[in-house]
């Protein structure tokens, strides 16, 4: 699995995906039902969109809500527990895959 640094590095080279600007207007997660095993993109600090999958629901963090994700690779929908490798994301920085 690459960590989040490889993943914001890869994404700062290949730029913003395609279509994805202006997805933060006036939009959030609390609008669709997140369940564990979803494709989303994840928005880095760098304005790019990461492709990820969903871990868990959406939880109350410590100061805002967070999803887990982890790379679509990563994820096995048999397994009783998330992947070891996952990352904690502020939900108002995810949107499901078109």
């Amino acid at each position: 699995m690459k960590y989040a640094t490889e993943l914001l590095a890869q994404t700062s080279t290949h730029g913003t995906l395609a279509g994805m600007s202006g997805m933060n207007d006036h939009w959030s997660m609390d609008q669709i039902d997140l369940k564990p095993g979803m494709k989303v993109l994840a928005h880095t600090a760098l304005d790019a969109w990461v492709p990820l999958t969903a871990a868990t629901p959406s939880q109350q963090g410590r100061d805002f809500q967070v999803v887990w994700l982890c790379e679509d690779d990563a994820w096995d929908p048999d397994a009783k527990q998330p992947p070891a490798n996952v990352i904690p994301w502020p939900i108002e920085e995810v949107r499901a895959r078109p």
